[in-house]
Order: C-alpha cells, then sequence, then structure tokens
C-alpha cells in the first residue's frame, strides 16, 4: 500500500500536468490554426469546457500531491522507524509491503 501511494501520487501528478499544459497550450495554438471559432451555439462553449478542464487537472495534480505527501510523511517514515525493509514482505502479486508476520496481502489477500 506504502509504494501504491507514491505510485498513483506521480501519476496524478503527470496526468493533471499534462492535461493543464494541452488545454493551456495546445488546444488553443491548434484551434488558431485550423481557424475553428469557439462559439457559443454549443450547449457549452468550448472555451468554458476548456476551463473546466482546466480546474479538473489541477484537482487532479493536487490529490498527487497529497498522496506523495501522505506516503513521504507517514508510510515512509513508518517503515523506517520500524528498521528498515527486513521487517516487511513485498507481495509478488501487486507490490504492496505487507507486515513480516502476514500471512495474506493486506491489498490484494495473496497467500505468502
Amino acid at each position: 500500500m506504502a509504494n501504491n501511494k507514491l505510485f498513483y501520487g506521480l501519476v496524478n501528478l503527470c496526468l493533471g500536468g499534462t492535461l493543464y499544459f494541452v488545454t493551456s497550450m495546445i488546444v488553443p495554438n491548434l484551434l488558431s490554426l485550423l481557424n475553428i471559432a469557439c462559439t457559443d451555439d454549443w450547449i457549452i462553449s468550448c472555451l468554458g469546457l476548456l476551463e473546466l478542464i482546466k480546474i479538473i487537472s489541477i484537482i487532479i495534480v493536487v490529490v498527487g500531491v497529497l498522496e506523495i505527501a501522505y506516503w513521504y510523511f507517514f508510510e515512509r517514515k513508518k517503515m523506517q522507524s520500524a528498521g528498515g525493509m527486513e521487517n516487511y514482505k513485498i507481495c509478488p502479486e501487486c507490490k504492496t509491503i505487507n507486515d513480516k508476520n502476514a500471512k495474506f496481502c493486506k491489498e490484494c489477500g495473496y497467500k505468502f
């Protein structure tokens, strides 16, 4: 679970950043290059849609930062205070870090 938080945090950070970059830089330039005018005739204006996607991408980035912070301040510290990785088992199926005495993986239920 600890490494999953780090992984998903990094994925969200990259996904949100990429989505924001694309909606901020590439799509408006592409629309102007192709001479496509954003009109209010659509159900939602394309500029309004781009702003909505930007807000969603910012939320995704914030979630990624929070997941990385949670991993850094709680999971990583817990592993270090317990004496390192020799007190844990890593599940071969889902790569979740489990307690050394665990009989089953806490994430996927794999039997050790």
